[in-house]
């Protein structure tokens, strides 16, 4: 499993993704509170379980599945996407994470 700081700073970028938000005055903070988008829930990245909760991870791919390529407005994003069906298909939450990681940091390379 990779380290606890690399594991925060992917929630981090997985959180805002989700489109959480810092918590007003927490700003430029080192591990600040992020809101959740139901606007009730407060998590710091290091707090945050999507690298070890199904339930996490998975409202994370649902998002994925439903937001459209910038390139080419499709919902897939080719490979990327195929090898995150995989690794959920094998509960494979480790790689799965990783996938989520990787597909949201293209994503974000590419809006």
């Amino acid at each position: 499993m990779e380290n606890e700081k690399l594991i925060t700073e992917k929630s981090e970028v997985i959180a805002v993704f989700m489109g959480w938000t810092i918590e007003l005055g927490m700003e430029g903070k080192k591990n600040p509170y992020y809101n959740w988008s139901d606007g009730w829930n407060m998590s710091r990245p290091s707090e945050m379980k999507f690298d070890s909760d199904w339930n996490w991870l998975m409202a994370v791919v649902s998002k994925i599945n439903k937001t459209p390529n910038p390139k080419t407005e499709s919902t897939t994003f080719s490979t990327k996407k195929t090898d995150l069906r995989y690794y959920v298909s094998l509960a494979d939450m480790e790689n799965s994470f990783i996938k989520v990681y990787e597909i949201i940091d293209w994503y974000n390379e590419n809006i």
